[in-house]
């Protein structure tokens, strides 16, 4: 599975919503799929396991996801730090 699909896929799991991660727009905003600050807090965290795979030490600050965030903006995060 692509880093983005892993990425869109947590984000559907947090949000509860049986969608297919392939469909998800990296534009839709995290607001609109129901997340508050507790699940951008879930979100950071399962993005750091993903990031963590690539074993670069380099960490995800915690705040660094909020409901404004989009989509893209959450693959972007995993990106930079597996680069």
């Amino acid at each position: 599975m692509s880093l983005e699909n892993e990425v869109k896929t947590e984000i559907l799991v947090i949000a509860g919503i049986p969608e297919e991660a392939e469909r998800l727009s990296d534009a839709t905003i995290l607001q609109r799929m129901g997340f508050d600050e507790l699940m951008c807090r879930d979100l950071e965290e399962r993005c750091q396991e993903i990031a963590d795979a690539a074993s670069t030490g380099r960490r995800i600050r915690i705040g660094s996801i909020t409901p404004a965030n989009t989509v893209g903006h959450c693959i972007g995060l995993v990106k930079d730090l597996t680069q």
